[in-house]
């Protein structure tokens, strides 16, 4: 190979025949002042060159004086979805052992404010959209399920007959793989389509599958790091569930989000949903991390009749 090059044309076989805005000009003296070397190191250095010029600029943006900063006149009142409840982009994540209900719970959320009804205390609210990508249960299992939700939600709502329930729901049950850029994209064109307010999905271990060579935060930093460019890109409101770890006959179950401890510090409210084993149907609500923000958040539950939600709410968390 003869240590000869040419460094217009390997930038046009980069990039094309540069336009009058590409900066060639800049870069050929760049490449230019590349004198020492073999041809091999030459052209490492050129192709770092290259790699910079791909990167689009990130703008940080400017540090504030604190003082400055607080007496600034901007509205910082509650931008709230679920009044008193949650805000536009704030992060939930329920965990509960198998077969206690945080995909109930999560389905009654999900339909109940896309019916204008709050969740938890059945008032009048605006109705959301709502989408709720499953990536665990069946097609007939979430029919059987969710018909009596939807059901006393038409009935109660204080909406028009006509007028739409606005939750949607994608049925994954095999998982989705969100270090695949193809699925990420998949679901993100979804969520561009309906603009949800709330994004219901879970469980969170099947919302990716493990990399080989790699630590399990490393990864669940990743993927919460996207979760995270979900809510902002779209402006949505995230509530995720996610199983407990399994325990042992001593301690017994683990109230945590599986897997890595990025689960456990992430959300602004963790909750953790527990059988009370002293009221036969009946349920405590705990939070696994502290919550961010006091918000009236159920404290005890019990499963509904027929004639009812799923979970209808005796007390709630008092607010100071």
């Amino acid at each position: 190979m003869s240590d000869e090059f040419d460094p217009e044309a390997i930038f046009e076989g980069a990039f094309g025949v540069p336009e009058e805005e590409n900066p060639l000009e800049d870069f050929l003296e760049r490449v230019n002042e590349i004198k020492s070397g073999t041809l091999n190191q030459r052209l490492l250095k050129i192709q770092h060159l290259l790699d910079g010029m791909n990167v689009s600029h990130y703008d940080l943006g400017s540090p504030h004086n604190w003082e400055d900063w607080l007496q600034e006149e901007t509205d910082d009142s509650y931008d709230w979805i679920i009044p008193d409840l949650l805000e536009r982009g704030e992060r939930v994540i329920v965990v509960a052992a198998e077969g206690v209900g945080k995909s109930f719970l999560a389905r009654q959320v999900a339909i109940m404010t896309a019916a204008g009804l709050h969740p938890f205390t059945g008032g009048r609210m605006k109705p959301l959209k709502t989408l709720t990508i499953d990536l665990e249960n069946p097609d007939r299992i979430l029919r059987r399920t969710s018909r009596r939700i939807m059901n006393m939600a038409r009935e109660k709502t204080w909406m028009k007959s006509n007028e739409t329930i606005n939750a949607h729901l994608l049925l994954k049950p095999a998982g989705v793989n969100l270090f695949d850029p193809a699925q990420k994209k998949a679901v993100e064109e979804v969520i561009k389509e309906l603009k949800p307010d709330i994004l219901f999905m879970g469980p969170l271990y099947k919302s990716f599958i493990e990399q080989g060579g790699r630590s399990a935060e490393s990864q669940a930093t990743e993927i919460a790091m996207y979760y995270d460019y979900l809510r902002y890109e779209y402006d949505v409101a995230l509530w995720l569930e996610q199983h407990a770890p399994l325990g042992n006959a001593l301690q017994g179950r683990d109230l945590r989000p599986f897997g890595s401890a990025v689960w456990s510090r992430w959300p602004e409210f963790g909750l953790a949903l527990s059988p009370d084993a002293t009221v036969p149907g009946s349920y405590v609500v705990k939070f696994f991390r502290g919550a961010r923000d006091q918000r009236p958040w159920p404290e005890t539950m019990h499963r509904g009749s027929s004639l009812d939600f799923p979970f209808v709410v005796d007390s709630f968390r008092s607010v100071q």
